[in-house]
C-alpha cells in the first residue's frame, strides 16, 4: 500500500490478480473505489481515489460485514492504532480511519503497489548479496515497530512487499492485523488471546507462537520470523514446509514447530534435487551458491531460528547489522569465529597492505626452513663422522662432503630470502623499475609468481618444496581461493609420501589439510577416505590413548557431522576417542 499517486508511478504496469468489486462506487462520501484489491482474514481492500480534502490514490481496509463481534472490531482498531504510531519509509502508511454508512470500520491506508519479496526476488533473479541487502531495511522497520511496542507475529514474504519508487525497489512491511502491544494498549477494547488459539501463518512462526498457551510472546518471535525470511530467500523454501506441515496431525504440526531443529541453509540447498533451478535463479553455479552459504549465512540465520528465545538475536537491528557485517565481509556476531576465520576476513578488507606482511612472512618462512633443515643435516654427518673414527679416510671425507653440501643448502636458503626481498616485494614497486609490477599488484598476482619461483628453486629439495606449498595453500585459503589450493596440498602430500615415512608425522598432516579442503570443495568422496587413514595410521604410530590419535578421531566424527549427516557414526567415534583417554591416577 504506497501513499499518493507519485511515490505510485515506478509502478503503472501493476495489474491486480483480483475482479473489480464495487469500481465506481463513492465511499464514505469522499473515496471512489476503482477496484478491489485483495481479500484476507479480517476484512477486503480496495484501490480508490480520494476526492477530498485531498486528492491521492490510497488503498481502504474494510472489515467483513460477518466480523462485526467485539473481538473483531477490537483488532481492526488495534491495527488502526498500531499503524498511527508508526512513521518509517519501509512500513506502509495509515492516513485515515472511521465508520462508513453502514457502520463498518476502515483504514485508509498508504497504496503499496507491489509484490511479495520473495516473488521480486526470483522474478528479477536476485544475487543471495542482493537479497540480504533488501532483507536490510526490512530489519530496520521491524525494529522501529519493536521501538513503538508493536509486535508484527505475523511477518511473511507476502507481508513484505517491493515497490519500485523512481526505479529502485523498496520494501514495505504491511498488515499489522495481528499485531500485539507490548507495554500499552492499542484500543479502546482489551484484546485477550484465547488459549488454544494459534496466531500467525504456520511456516513462518516462532516456536513459541505453537504453544497452545502462547500468551508470553515478546519481540523475538518477529526474529524468528525474518530468519524463517531469509531462509526462504537463500534456499528457495522456509525450513518447515506448508505440504510438511499440514501432511501430519495437529498436535504433530506444532511439535514440529516447537522441538525439531531445522537443517542449516547449505545442508538443505546441497540435498535439494531443485539446486541447479535455485542457482540459476541467484546468478551462482550450484557448488558456489552452497559454499556461500557455509559459515557466516549458516550461523547467521540458525540464530534466529534458534528454539531456545534467549539464543536469538536480541533486536531486529542486530539482525540487520550482522546482515551489513556480512555484506561488508566483516566478521558477524552470529557465531564464535577462529582465529583463522578473522585473518580471513581482515585479510579480504586490507588486501593492500597486507601484501607486504604476507610476502615477508612467506620469505622468512622459506629461509628458516631452508636454513634449519641444512643445520640439521649437518649436525648428523658430524656426529656420524665423530662416532667412526675408526672408518676410512673416505667415510670422513663423505661426511665432510655432506657438512659442505648443508652449508650450501644455508647459503642457498638466504639467497632465497634475498630472492624474495629483491624480486617479490618489489613486485609492489613502479613498473618496469627493480622488477616492480606497479603499486597496484595485487597479492593474488604476487603469490603466483611465488609460486613458480619456489617450484623451480626447490625443484630437487622434495621435502622443503612440501614444506613451502603449504605455507604458499594456507595462504591461498585464507584469501578464499579454496580451489587453488587443491593442486599444492596434493603435490605437498605426494612429495611428503615419496620422501618421508608414511606415518610420519608431516606425511599425516598434509593427509589432514588435503582431506580438510577435499571436504569444503564437495570433494566429499576424497575427503572422507583420507581422514579415515590418517586415524588409522595415527593409531598404528602412537597408540589410542596419545593425544593425537584421539584428535584424528575427533577429526573424523566432525566431519561425519558437518558433510555426510552420519550423526549415529560420529556419535561411535567421538565415544571412542574420549573411551581412549587416559585418566590420571585417582581421579574419577
Amino acid at each position: 500500500m504506497s501513499s499518493s499517486p507519485e511515490p505510485a508511478r515506478a509502478t503503472e504496469s501493476y495489474q491486480p490478480d483480483w475482479e473489480a468489486d464495487g469500481a465506481g462506487d463513492l465511499f464514505a462520501g469522499r473515496f471512489k473505489i476503482r477496484e478491489k484489491l485483495g481479500e484476507g482474514g479480517m476484512g477486503r481492500v480496495y484501490v480508490a481515489d480520494q476526492v477530498q480534502p485531498v486528492q491521492r490514490r490510497v488503498a481502504i481496509k474494510v472489515l467483513k460485514a460477518d466480523l462485526e463481534g467485539a473481538s473483531a472490531l477490537a483488532r481492526f482498531e488495534q491495527e488502526r492504532q498500531a499503524l498511527a504510531l508508526m512513521d518509517h519509509p519501509n512500513i506502509a502508511k495509515v492516513f485515515d480511519g472511521g465508520t462508513d454508512e453502514q457502520g463498518r470500520p476502515f483504514l485508509v491506508m498508504e497504496l503499496v503497489k507491489g509484490i511479495p519479496i520473495t516473488k521480486y526476488c526470483d522474478q528479477e533473479k536476485l544475487t543471495p548479496h542482493e537479497r540480504l541487502e533488501l532483507m536490510v531495511p526490512v530489519c530496520q522497520a521491524v525494529q522501529h515497530a519493536h521501538q513503538k511496542g508493536i509486535i508484527h507475529r505475523d511477518l511473511k514474504p507476502s507481508n513484505i512487499l517491493i515497490a519500485l519508487y523512481d526505479g529502485k525497489p523498496v520494501p514495505k512491511v504491511i498488515d499489522f492485523g495481528v499485531a500485539k502491544a507490548t507495554a500499552r494498549r492499542l484500543a479502546e477494547h482489551t484484546i485477550y488471546t484465547e488459549a488454544g488459539t494459534i496466531v500467525g501463518t504456520l511456516e513462518y512462526m516462532a516456536p513459541e507462537q505453537a504453544e497452545l498457551n502462547n500468551l508470553d510472546i515478546d519481540t523475538r518471535a518477529d526474529i524468528d520470523s525474518l530468519g524463517v525470511m531469509l531462509y526462504q530467500l537463500l534456499t528457495g523454501s522456509p525450513p518447515f514446509t506448508r505440504d510438511q506441515l499440514r501432511g501430519v496431525a495437529y498436535g504433530e504440526m506444532l511439535r514440529l514447530l516447537r522441538d525439531v531443529e531445522p537443517a542449516r541453509p547449505s545442508t538443505r540447498l546441497s540435498s535439494s534435487n531443485e539446486r541447479p533451478v535455485l542457482a540459476s535463479q541467484r546468478k551462482l553455479e550450484p557448488k558456489r551458491l552452497t559454499r556461500l552459504l557455509r559459515g557466516d549465512l549458516d550461523w547467521l540465520v540458525m540464530k534466529c531460528l534458534e528454539k531456545e528465545r534467549s539464543r536469538r538475536y536480541d533486536t531486529a537491528n542486530a539482525l540487520a547489522l550482522d546482515l551489513q557485517h556480512f555484506l561488508r565481509d566483516e566478521p558477524v556476531s552470529a557465531g564464535a569465529p577462529s582465529a583463522g576465520y578473522r585473518l580471513q576476513k581482515f585479510v579480504r578488507r586490507n588486501r593492500g597492505p597486507v601484501l607486504a606482511a604476507a610476502l615477508v612472512m612467506l620469505a622468512l618462512v622459506v629461509g628458516i626452513i631452508g636454513t634449519t633443515w641444512g643445520l640439521i643435516q649437518a649436525d648428523v654427518a658430524r656426529r656420524d663422522a665423530e662416532a667412526a673414527q675408526e672408518r676410512e679416510a673416505k667415510q670422513r671425507q663423505a661426511a665432510e662432503a655432506k657438512e659442505k653440501e648443508a652449508k650450501e643448502a644455508a647459503a642457498e636458503a638466504k639467497a632465497v630470502l634475498e630472492f624474495f626481498q629483491n624480486k617479490v616485494l618489489a613486485a609492489g614497486g613502479p613498473e618496469g623499475q627493480w622488477g616492480g609490477l606497479g603499486r597496484d599488484v595485487t597479492l593474488r598476482k604476487a603469490l603466483d609468481a611465488a609460486r613458480v619461483e619456489v617450484g623451480k628453486r626447490f625443484k630437487d629439495r622434495p621435502i622443503i618444496e612440501a614444506a613451502v606449498l603449504k605455507v604458499l595453500a594456507d595462504t591461498y585459503w585464507y584469501l578464499g581461493q579454496w580451489e587453488e589450493t587443491i593442486p599444492m596440498f596434493e603435490r605437498a602430500l605426494a612429495l611428503r609420501q615419496a620422501h618421508l615415512a608414511k606415518d610420519h608425522p608431516d606425511t599425516l598432516l598434509s593427509m589432514q589439510d588435503l582431506g580438510f579442503v577435499y571436504c569444503h570443495t564437495d570433494r566429499l568422496d576424497k575427503g572422507l577416505p583420507l581422514y579415515e587413514q590418517t586415524a588409522t595410521l595415527m593409531e598404528a604410530r602412537h597408540g589410542a590413548d596419545h593425544a593425537d590419535t584421539r584428535e584424528a578421531i575427533a577429526e573424523l566424527a566432525w566431519t561425519h557431522v558437518n558433510f555426510t549427516g552420519q550423526y549415529d557414526r560420529a556419535v561411535t567415534l567421538f565415544e571412542r576417542s574420549l573411551k581412549s583417554a587416559t585418566l590420571p591416577a585417582g581421579s574419577y
